[in-house]
C-alpha cells in the first residue's frame, strides 16, 4: 500500500509555532476573518489579475487595466465593503508605481510542492545574477534586513524556488511593502538553504507530536502580532493583580504578561506607521500619539579629554567619585576592543536587580546606568 505524502503549506508550519492556531486553522477550519487578514488577501488578488492582464497585453504598466483588475479583483474576492476605501486607494497608490518587468517575468502566484512544503510565489522574475521572488505586504510595520534574512516565509520560498527553478547561483527574496513603496531584500546561496529543509521537517515533527498526544497548546511568540484567533492565553478572564499574587496564578500571569508585551509592541509599531503617513492622533486631554522630535547629544572624545585635563589643573576631577558608565564607552569599546582590558584595573561594578524577562534569571545585564 503506498502512504500518501502529508503536504503542508508554507503557512501552516509557520503557524506550528503555536499549536493552538494550527489546529484552530488547518484542522478545525476556522477562517481568520480579522480585517487584517481580508485585506491582505483582496490586495494579494487584485495585483494578480492586474500582472495578468498585463503579461497578455504584454504592457510593464496600464492605468485602464488597474481599474478593470481592482473591480474584478473585489467582486471575486467578495471583499467586504468597509475595507474597500482603503483597498483603493492603496491599489492606486500601488499601481501608479508598479513596473512589471515583462523580459525578466517568469510567474506570478506559482504554486510550488516539494517534499511536503507548498508555497505559492507571488512574482518571480530571472535575472543574470540569480532568480528573485517578489512577495507583496501590507504590512504596515516594514522589516529590517535583519529580519527579513531570519524569515521562515522567505528561506522556505527560496528552498522552492531552487528546487523548481535550479541552477541559478542565488536566490533573492524581496519583501515589497505597497504601503510605503518600500523593498527589503535578502540573497540566499545554495549553501545558505541546505539546512533549510530540517527547519520545516522540524515543523512537520512538532505537528505529528501533537497529532499522536493530541495536545494543543497556545504559545506566545510572533504570531500575537496578527493573530485575531480566541486564545486561552490572551485572552483569558483573569483579574490583573496589582498588590499579590498567589503560587497558582503566577505562571497564568507570567504568560499574559510576555503576550500583552509582545502585542503591545506590535501595536505601537503600527501606530507609529500610521501616525508618520496620516499625522497625529489625538486621543482626548489635550494628548496625541505622534512622531516627537528628539535630540541626541554627543562631543568629540579629545575635546572631552583636553577639557576634563584643563579643569583638572584646578583639581576638580581628583575624586573617583566622578565616573563615565560603561555605555557611554560601548562605541569605543566596540572600536578598540582592547580598551576593555585596558580600563579593567579601574572599573567600579555594582550589582543590583531589575525585574524583567529573560532567558536564565542569573545571566547578568548591563545597566543604562
Amino acid at each position: 500500500m503506498t502512504e500518501t505524502l502529508q503536504v503542508y503549506r508554507q503557512s501552516a508550519l509557520k503557524d506550528s509555532d503555536c499549536l493552538h492556531r494550527f489546529k484552530a486553522i488547518w484542522k478545525d477550519g476556522v477562517t481568520d476573518e480579522s480585517d487584517y487578514a481580508v485585506f491582505g488577501q483582496a490586495f494579494h488578488h487584485v495585483a494578480y489579475l492586474y500582472i495578468q492582464r498585463l503579461v497578455q497585453k504584454g504592457v510593464p504598466s496600464d492605468a485602464e487595466e488597474a481599474s478593470v483588475a481592482f473591480v474584478e479583483g473585489v467582486a471575486t474576492h467578495r471583499t467586504p465593503n468597509r475595507l474597500i476605501p482603503e483597498l483603493r486607494e492603496l491599489w492606486f497608490r500601488f499601481a501608479e508605481v508598479f513596473t512589471l518587468n515583462l523580459e525578466r517575468f517568469v510567474a506570478a502566484e506559482h504554486r510550488m510542492t516539494w517534499n511536503g512544503i507548498s508555497a505559492g510565489l507571488d512574482l518571480v522574475y530571472a535575472h543574470p545574477e540569480g532568480l528573485e521572488i517578489i512577495d507583496f505586504k501590507t504590512f504596515w510595520q516594514p522589516l529590517t534586513e535583519e529580519e527579513a534574512r531570519g524569515s521562515f516565509q522567505a528561506r522556505v520560498y527560496s528552498l522552492l524556488a531552487q528546487q523548481h527553478f535550479p541552477r541559478f547561483p542565488a536566490y533573492r527574496f524581496t519583501f515589497a511593502f505597497v504601503r510605503f513603496n518600500r523593498a527589503v531584500s535578502v540573497v540566499f546561496s545554495q549553501a545558505d538553504l541546505d539546512h533549510v529543509l530540517l527547519e520545516a521537517q522540524a515543523a512537520m515533527a512538532r505537528i505529528a507530536e501533537a497529532e499522536r498526544t493530541n495536545e494543543w497548546p497556545a504559545a506566545v511568540g510572533p504570531l500575537c502580532r496578527y493573530c485575531a484567533l480566541q486564545c486561552p492565553i490572551a485572552d483569558q478572564t483573569m483579574t490583573i493583580p496589582v498588590r499579590f499574587v498567589s503560587a497558582p496564578m503566577a505562571k497564568d500571569v507570567a504568560q499574559w504578561l510576555v503576550a500583552a508585551e509582545r502585542t503591545m509592541a506590535g501595536v505601537k509599531k503600527a501606530l507609529k506607521a500610521y501616525a508618520t503617513a496620516n499625522g497625529p492622533i489625538e486621543v482626548g486631554g489635550g494628548l496625541m500619539w505622534a512622531n516627537r522630535p528628539t535630540t541626541a547629544r554627543k562631543y568629540p572624545v579629545h575635546r572631552v579629554m583636553e577639557t576634563l585635563q584643563a579643569r583638572n589643573a584646578a583639581g576638580a576631577f581628583e575624586s573617583d567619585d566622578l565616573t563615565v558608565s560603561h555605555s557611554a564607552l560601548s562605541g569605543l569599546f566596540r572600536k578598540f576592543p582592547a580598551l576593555l582590558d585596558d580600563l579593567k584595573p579601574f572599573v567600579q561594578e555594582k550589582v543590583s536587580y531589575r525585574f524583567g524577562l529573560g532567558a536564565d534569571p542569573n545571566d547578568p545585564q548591563e545597566s543604562e546606568d
